[in-house]
């Protein structure tokens, strides 16, 4: 429908949740080598605040490297986490604010894919379940 990748890939978060996963997150690299939330897709009507407030945290690649999308693009390949705990939500958040939403959310399995076309990094999408109790395996990573 649309030859804009930003449109699309906000199309594309809408269209996985919830069939492939409750929440998706689209971050697009910026000019200046930031990065930019996009879309915070989810699948509950209920959770439009708390998504309002993922919509705030930004992609930190000088933040943890430890916090998924971040070491998704800066290892080049995407991560699976297929089981977060609150302490490893915690020890993979930015800073304390980011850690308290998160685990607002209940991420239970995680995949983060880095966008990168002909050497450039565009962006990463970042999958997660949570109330559905789905966990993600080797063959989701694959799809």
């Amino acid at each position: 429908a649309s030859l804009d990748y930003e449109a699309t890939l906000r199309n594309m978060a809408k269209l996985v949740v919830p069939t492939l996963a409750d929440w998706c997150f689209v971050d697009l690299a910026q000019p200046d080598g930031t990065f930019r939330r996009v879309e915070v897709a989810h699948a509950r009507p209920e959770d439009a605040d708390l998504a309002r407030d993922v919509q705030r945290f930004q992609l930190l690649p000088e933040g943890n490297r430890h916090h998924p999308p971040t070491e998704a693009i800066l290892r080049g390949e995407a991560i699976l986490v297929d089981g977060m705990t609150p302490e490893r939500l915690r020890e993979s958040a930015h800073n304390e604010e980011h850690a308290r939403v998160m685990v607002a959310t209940g991420l239970v399995s995680l995949i983060s894919v880095p966008l990168v076309a002909r050497g450039r990094t565009l962006g990463v999408l970042t999958f997660f379940t949570a109330h559905s109790g789905r966990r993600y395996t080797g063959a989701d990573l694959s799809f």
